[in-house]
């Protein structure tokens, strides 16, 4: 096995026979573009949906009652997307990986859409997903015994591990694939090209907020009096574990890498995940003193060991007041830190190992990570945030749509 590493926009790779590499990818896209496979979509939503085929010139494929179920052939790699009939609203999108199922679960809210690929094309997959950024010299017996011997390290580590979480084959698992083909010295050179916009965000964005609680950041118990609600959403972790799928994070995500940090994602059902949308909000409104719009929610987020989480700032569009809710752990080694620099540059760090319990935070303005690498088997949150009513930019919604201050607000605080 020999890897090649060539950097798009750059007059160099950081090998010699960068001509070979570029003869190479090119000869391995134009055979993954003869690659047909069978996909069916699925409408799993209450509502009508439209599925368009999302190539040089978009065209509307089929349209797809409630249940309806629709099947083509297409080519790896080219992408379709479900959308509200009406107006044209994109409920998700997906690029085909191989043949298999596509169904999307849920239009309300935070749309979700579920795959089920064949798991016999999965390694063409995968190596076809690096072909971007990288030429491996490909060798199928070497690469199985690899996959064979990264797969055994795995299980060995985590005895009992979900079968999907060890299988370097399994369809989007980049950072099996990373680990296995991409040197450390090699994902480090890219990720410094990366890293200039984090900072830039750390260093400008905070200024531009307006602050909305004191802290900026609290811990608070799951209510008592939602305990229903919890035990139900817990009672979906088993159930979402066996039908979790790697996250999209990519290899060069300045937040979140996938070479260095194994994450997947399930979702919640739908009215689970509305009922937990509106009791965060709640609280959110009575912490932060504001009427609140919610804007998105990510997960549950499953993170493997050895994950990291890098110190960043969020969205400040969408991400204004959030909360994390921890919903599961196993085989912990060390705590895993919440880290939050709060108003006066002090570091502070938040643990827990209480299924339920949520942290609030100003998400957008204070600097936040885990950059400690998980020491554990599995670690559960899922994410919720929200942003002001009327929120367009900071400086829009102090100007024009702000109408009374919360109790102790402070004038400093403008």
């Amino acid at each position: 096995m020999h890897l090649q590493r060539s950097m798009p926009g750059n007059c160099c790779g950081l090998r010699s026979n960068l001509v070979y590499n570029i003869v190479l990818v090119m000869a391995l896209v134009t055979h993954a573009q003869t690659q047909q496979h069978a996909v069916t979509f699925e409408n799993g939503c209450s509502v009508k949906t439209e599925l368009w085929w999302m190539g040089p010139k978009p065209a509307m494929v089929a349209q797809l009652a409630e249940g309806g179920e629709h099947a083509v052939n297409t080519f790896e790699g080219h992408s379709f997307e479900f959308r509200a009939p009406s107006d044209k609203v994109t409920y998700g999108k997906v690029r085909v990986e191989a043949g298999g199922k596509v169904r999307l679960l849920q239009c309300e809210g935070t749309a979700r859409i579920e795959t089920h690929w064949d798991q016999s094309s999965g390694l063409d997959a995968l190596m076809k997903k690096q072909l971007e950024t990288y030429a491996i010299l490909y060798d199928p017996d070497k690469f199985k015994q690899l996959a064979v011997e990264w797969q055994e390290r795995c299980q060995a580590a985590f005895p009992g591990h979900e079968v999907r979480f060890c299988d370097p084959l399994f369809p989007g698992h980049n950072h099996a694939v990373a680990q296995m083909f991409i040197p450390r010295s090699d994902w480090e050179k890219e990720m410094a090209r990366e890293q200039p916009s984090r900072h830039h965000l750390i260093a400008s964005q905070p200024s531009l907020l307006p602050q909305f609680t004191a802290e900026g950041y609290a811990t608070r118990e799951w209510p008592r009096s939602e305990q229903a609600l919890l035990n139900s959403i817990l009672a979906e972790i088993p159930k979402g574990r066996k039908r979790a799928q790697p996250s999209d994070y990519t290899l060069f995500n300045a937040y979140v890498s996938a070479w260095e940090s194994d994450v997947w994602v399930f979702g919640l059902p739908q009215l689970l995940e509305r009922q937990l949308n509106i009791m965060i909000g709640g609280m959110l409104e009575e912490w932060c003193g504001y009427e609140l719009e919610h804007t998105t929610s990510h997960g549950p987020r499953i993170y493997l060991n050895g994950s990291v989480l890098t110190m960043h700032v969020d969205r400040f569009t969408t991400h204004i007041v959030s909360a994390i809710v921890h919903l599961a752990h196993s085989d912990v080694k060390s705590p895993w830190p919440l880290e939050i620099v709060d108003f006066a540059g002090n570091t502070k760090h938040l643990t827990t190992d209480v299924p339920g319990t949520i942290f609030f935070y100003e998400s957008a303005k204070l600097l936040h990570g885990r950059p400690s690498p998980f020491q554990g088997r599995e670690y559960t949150n899922i994410f919720v945030h929200f942003k002001p009513k009327g929120w367009k930019n900071p400086r829009q919604w102090l100007k024009e749509l702000r109408r009374e201050k919360p109790n102790g607000w402070q004038p400093a605080w403008d």
